[in-house]
């Protein structure tokens, strides 16, 4: 597993190849040039009818609940493994979902604040990451997805942006990618 192919390897995607959940996720294929994400039975899930969406059931098939953002179906998959078994852990977990999400997202994707905003981000990245092989120490956690994803997207959207003044960043990367 990995994300070599960020178009095909969503956050979720990656943690469940990463987890072995395959057997437990079932990906459903939506039209949306014909408004299925608009029809009732979607909104019933994501009442803002936007993917990502997802619908836990239990063994049986019941359902338990509804969830849309990916921050949200990253750490219910993270729970569903037992990742976040603790209130510490999932306190974890979510500090570095929604960094993701909002600090290193924004100051990816920001044009505005990018110049401003990402070499902080990045040198503080870099020096945790100096002492550290992943976000949560020696062991890959829904951590590395939820920031590792937005990290690999750079080549993408960016091309000439260069993380060469942030080795420790660049080797964590490569790390990923693996």
């Amino acid at each position: 597993a990995g994300p070599d192919d960020l178009s095909r390897h969503t956050q979720r995607k990656w943690y469940i190849a990463e987890r072995d959940l395959g057997h437990r996720v079932e990906f459903q294929e939506m039209d949306m040039a014909a408004g299925e994400h608009k029809e009732p039975k979607f909104l019933s899930v994501n009442p803002f009818g936007a993917l990502p969406a997802m619908t836990v059931t239990d063994d049986e098939g019941r359902e338990l609940y509804h969830l849309f953002e990916s921050g949200a179906l990253l750490l219910a998959l993270a729970e569903i493994v037992q990742e976040t078994n603790t209130t510490a852990k999932r306190a974890v977990a979510s500090q570095w979902v929604l960094f993701a999400n909002s600090t290193l997202g924004n100051a990816l994707f920001v044009e505005s604040i990018r110049e401003k905003q990402l070499p902080g981000v990045l040198s503080t990245l870099d020096t945790l990451l100096q002492t550290r092989e992943y976000l949560n120490g020696d062991a890959f956690s829904v951590c590395d997805v939820a920031v590792g994803a937005y990290l690999l997207y750079v080549p993408l959207f960016f091309p000439n942006l260069s993380f060469a003044e942030y080795p420790a960043v660049c080797a964590y990367m490569c790390r990923l990618r693996e």
